[in-house]
């Protein structure tokens, strides 16, 4: 509601300072500068500025075609060149008309928002005359906008501060979260390589108790052949020896020269008495000193 008055306001001071741009200009430019109002009038915006182009041309250095042009491109809502008509209309030396620049200045950047330009242009209007009441009024309406959007412009800061914080506190979260992600894995790969040394040393120590039994299984088998061994060599029976006669006393070596009769003389003397076979042979053969460990 507030900008739709101050763009009746625009409308009806700049219709007002049309009538202040007729000045006495040579014939021609003054009936150029009329037709270009009668063009405006009739909402013939095309053929009004090539009138206002015209007079500008023919007088150099009047402020007041640039301000009716820029009547026009208001009107068209092309606002960057009002805006532009309007500064050059500024630099020119005859501007009796700058309290209107200033102040429609200060409407164009009120339109689009450039409140700190808005204010700026009200109050150098004022300045030039006080005593304009829509200028007073537009300012407290700039001043009052230029307040809300600097608030808004504070707290867009504040959330843009917020969301880059809250940005950054994701992102460390996410690398925190990362690196105890990585941290279980290594953990785990930790553990896994403390199994592995376990399971490695307990393979060691099982072969070693392998060998270990092999070798006490090769020791107790030694053993029991060295306790064979010794067995073997106290008196238990041996086999007899090779080529040895059967019925041989051991000990006693066959002398030589016993004929087939003797043996069976002493065969026949031995079974006629009691004596035993071995007493026979030693008287036989006069060998003492051995006792027999029992009757034959």
């Amino acid at each position: 509601m507030k900008r739709t008055i101050i763009t009746i306001l625009c409308v009806l001071l700049f219709a007002s300072a049309l009538g202040m741009t007729l000045f006495s200009w040579t014939k021609k430019a003054n009936a150029e500068v009329a037709a270009g109002n009668r063009a405006f009038t009739a909402q013939d915006y095309e053929t009004a500025l090539q009138h206002y182009s015209a007079a500008q041309s023919q007088v150099p250095g009047q402020a007041e075609p640039l301000y009716n042009a820029a009547n026009v491109y208001y009107q068209q809502q092309a606002l960057d060149q009002a805006q532009q008509s309007l500064e050059q209309a500024l630099t020119q030396p005859h501007k009796s008309i700058e309290a209107f620049i200033r102040f429609n200045l200060g409407n164009v950047a009120y339109l689009t928002k450039q409140f700190d330009a808005a204010v700026t242009q009200y109050e150098s209007a004022l300045r030039i005359d006080p005593a304009d009441q829509e200028a007073k009024y537009n300012l407290e309406l700039a001043l009052l906008q230029q307040q809300d959007q600097q608030n808004q412009q504070q707290q867009d800061q504040q959330n843009q501060q917020q969301d880059q914080q809250q940005n950054q506190q994701g992102q460390q979260d996410q690398q925190q979260n990362q690196q105890g992600q990585q941290g279980q894995q290594d953990q785990q790969q930790n553990q896994q390589g403390q199994q592995g040394q376990q399971q490695n040393q307990q393979g060691q120590q099982g072969q070693q108790q392998n060998q270990q039994g092999q070798q006490d299984q090769q020791g107790q088998q030694g053993q029991q052949q060295n306790q064979q061994g010794q067995q073997g060599q106290s008196g238990q029976p041996q086999d007899q020896q090779p080529g040895q006669p059967d019925g041989q006393v051991a000990g006693v070596q066959p002398q030589q020269g016993l004929t087939s009769e003797q043996a069976r003389q002493l065969l026949a003397a031995i079974a006629g008495n009691s004596k035993t076979l071995l007493q026979q042979l030693q008287m036989y053969y006069n060998i003492s000193g051995i006792t027999p460990d029992k009757d034959w």
